[in-house]
């Protein structure tokens, strides 16, 4: 009857076991995947803060023209 109970609990134990491993493996798998998609995101990011950086530097650009064929424009009615 003991013996019975520790092969039982010994059951137990090695299924209890086997569950941890099994959910280590999985909290593993969650971190990785999480740090992936930290990577990707990060990268994105950088690209769409870069793309917007081009925008601002060409509307930037092009306002400065605008403004130069402006006051060109206003000088050459004034002479």
């Amino acid at each position: 009857m003991i013996e019975d109970e520790e092969k039982d609990s010994a059951k137990k134990n090695q299924s209890m076991e086997r569950e941890v491993k099994l959910l280590e493996t999985k909290v593993k798998q969650f971190e990785e995947e999480m740090k992936e998609q930290k990577e990707t995101f990060s990268k994105d990011l950088a690209q769409k803060h870069q793309s917007w950086e081009t925008n601002v530097h060409l509307t930037e650009t092009q306002l400065k023209q605008v403004q130069e064929q402006r006051d060109n424009l206003a000088q050459s009615r004034l002479s």
